[in-house]
Order: structure tokens, then C-alpha cells, then sequence
């Protein structure tokens, strides 16, 4: 796959694409808007009502062991949002990085932990 970065000046590695806001924008829009049956889990598809859902899932993956006497651990924000036709992908992705809680408990702001964040959030 291609990472897309809004251009905002900033250095930008050569594994990624920058792109204006405006595009980003048309990006999320058709994102969160895909066809009505995308967005069915798919154990419900055969039932009277189906379940049609956005997903969410916030991940932080290790980026940094600890090597001890030089650095803490550290560890990058992810946040994947998803139809609901593809919940597997989450449980896939969730059995490599580990699920990392409640992003609205405060011990699990990355943003409040700077000694073992990188600084870094992605949403996919």
C-alpha cells in the first residue's frame, strides 16, 4: 500500500506520498461514506435486520524496545476505522500490534506518556 501525508511543509520520507488537505479531505469523506452493504458485519448479513456499522480500533504498536541505560520503550498511536464487512481485518491487525485499551482512559493517552510515545499517530 501507498501512505498518504497531508503536505504541511514538513519533511516527508520517500516511502510516502504527500497530498493537499483538500484531496485528504475528498479521501475521508468517501471513506466513511462507502456503499450501505460494505458496511455489514458479515454474521448478520442473512438475518432480518443486519447490522451496518463503522469499527474502530486504536492500537500502540512498540516502535522502540528499551535498552537500558539509553532509552525507554516507545510506542507509536494507530487508530484503524473500518466498514463492518471487514471485522476480520481488524482481529488480524489487533493479533499483531495488541489492543491498547480505551483511548479515553487516561492511562491509555499516549498523549499524556511522552517518555514512551513517539510523538507519532496514524489512522488507517
Amino acid at each position: 500500500g501507498i501512505f498518504h501525508v497531508t503536505d504541511e511543509g514538513l519533511p516527508v520520507s520517500y516511502d510516502k506520498k504527500t497530498l493537499p488537505k483538500a484531496t485528504f479531505l475528498k479521501f475521508l469523506k468517501l471513506a466513511f461514506n462507502p456503499p450501505k452493504d460494505i458496511n455489514t458485519i458479515p454474521y448478520t448479513s442473512e438475518m432480518e435486520t443486519p447490522t451496518d456499522v463503522m469499527l474502530s480500533l486504536y492500537l500502540r504498536p512498540l516502535a522502540c524496545p528499551e535498552v537500558e541505560g539509553f532509552t525507554e520503550e516507545k510506542s507509536n498511536e494507530v487508530r484503524f476505522i473500518i466498514p463492518g464487512s471487514m471485522v476480520a481485518n481488524l482481529d488480524f491487525v489487533e493479533s499483531i500490534f495488541a489492543n491498547a485499551g480505551n483511548p479515553d482512559l487516561a492511562e491509555n493517552d499516549a498523549a499524556l506518556d511522552p517518555e514512551h510515545w513517539t510523538g507519532t499517530t496514524a489512522c488507517v
